[in-house]
């Protein structure tokens, strides 16, 4: 739950350098009276534009400032969020963009549109969600039936905090666009044995209504035709035992890619732990008082903490750190040993399926030489259906 306690704001429209100050959280409710100009809509502003950067009215930025000062508007928004308190300072001239959790400043991000949408990930609404749930206001309010259907949408994913929904709907989209070039390549695989078949057929037919041959001459064919049988099956006996000498169980290659991601994770757990080592020490060479309970924090106890914090980052430097790292590789490397085993095998089942395909066509082959002994066919026409 979200509760805004305090707003802050100062050389912002009309309001001077001296500034105003609006607790929120004092009373339930709260009626704000004045004449026109007198700033009630400038509260509005400043709020919108302490959390979005931009103003609840349709004002250009510029025009914020104060035109009397034309520097230093500033604008504090503190909120809080399941009893974490937030703080918000944002302005213009200089321009000023900070955002505070328990008064500790969130490390900010390259990118100024990034750390908003950080901010915004921490209210749980973006600007449009924001103006058409929290504040309803004569200058923006749209009925909620009367925006577009995305934009609906989007509101209520965000409301409900069911957006994975639609980043999961999104990856379906792409899997089943996969999978239909798939499917065409497929069909398009069996178009071409279909012809190739119908070719055999009518090849196959065609040598039947062909008058017949002499007997040594279709037993000519008969022989030979063995031999390459034979030939064929000891391809696929030297294929199986290639198979045999490499195999490998199935779900191997699944489970050292599931060992590598788990590596990736210690490694990043790692990380994090040495990260947040270093920041305790920065925090006790730095800051005199506790974060916690606010009271003063002696030299000797500070001291003492960074000792004892160096030591475990050094552990985990010195040893956490390369043993993870010295399994992952590991993982790694059993992965692309795995993978390439499973390559070959891949290679061989495909060869054998060749083979097993082109021994069938001899031995239909070799049942129509048997049924035809006497068709007197040319030997280009026996060529033909054994291709």
């Amino acid at each position: 739950m979200i509760t805004f306690k305090q707003l802050t704001y100062k050389n912002f429209l009309s309001t001077g350098d001296s500034g105003n100050t609006i607790y929120l959280n004092r009373t339930p409710s709260a009626l704000i009276t004045g004449q026109n100009g007198a700033g009630k809509s400038t509260m509005l502003d400043a709020l919108c534009f302490g959390i979005f950067n931009k103003p609840y009215r349709n004002i250009n930025k510029p025009q914020l400032i104060n035109s009397v000062n034309e520097k230093g508007c500033l604008v504090e928004v503190i909120f809080d969020i399941n009893g974490t308190e937030y703080k918000v300072e944002r302005g213009i001239k200089p321009n000023v963009f900070n955002v505070y959790r328990n008064n500790v400043l969130i490390p900010q991000d390259a990118s100024i549109r990034d750390y908003q949408q950080k901010l915004e990930d921490i209210l749980g609404l973006n600007y449009r969600a924001f103006t058409q749930i929290v504040i309803l206001g004569s200058a923006r309010y749209q009925s909620f039936m009367d925006i577009p259907t995305w934009e609906r949408r989007e509101i209520i994913e965000e409301i409900l905090d069911i957006t994975v929904f639609s980043r999961m709907n999104t990856v379906l989209k792409t899997r089943q666009d996969t999978t239909k070039a798939e499917l065409e390549d497929d069909e398009k695989q069996l178009s071409f044995y279909e012809t190739r078949l119908s070719a055999q057929k009518a090849i196959i037919e065609n040598i039947n209504k062909r008058t017949k041959q002499s007997a040594d001459k279709v037993q000519e064919e008969i022989d030979r035709t063995n031999g390459e049988i034979k030939l064929v099956r000891a391809n696929v006996e030297a294929i199986d035992s290639d198979m045999a000498a490499i195999h490998q169980p199935d779900h191997l290659v699944r489970n050292l890619r599931e060992s590598v991601s788990f590596g990736k994770h210690e490694v990043r757990e790692v990380a994090k732990r040495h990260r947040e080592k270093q920041e305790r020490i920065t925090f006790y060479q730095r800051e005199a008082d506790c974060d916690v309970c606010g009271q003063e924090i002696s030299e000797s106890f500070k001291n003492e903490k960074v000792i004892e914090l160096e030591k475990e980052k050094e552990i985990l430097e010195q040893e956490v750190v390369p043993r993870v790292r010295e399994k992952q590789q590991e993982y790694v490397d059993q992965l692309a040993k795995a993978e390439k085993v499973a390559s070959e095998i891949q290679d061989l089942k495909l060869k054998k399926s060749e083979e097993n395909n082109q021994l069938s066509t001899l031995e239909n082959y070799m049942v129509t030489l048997t049924n035809n002994l006497t068709v007197d066919t040319s030997d280009s026409d026996m060529e033909k259906a054994r291709s």
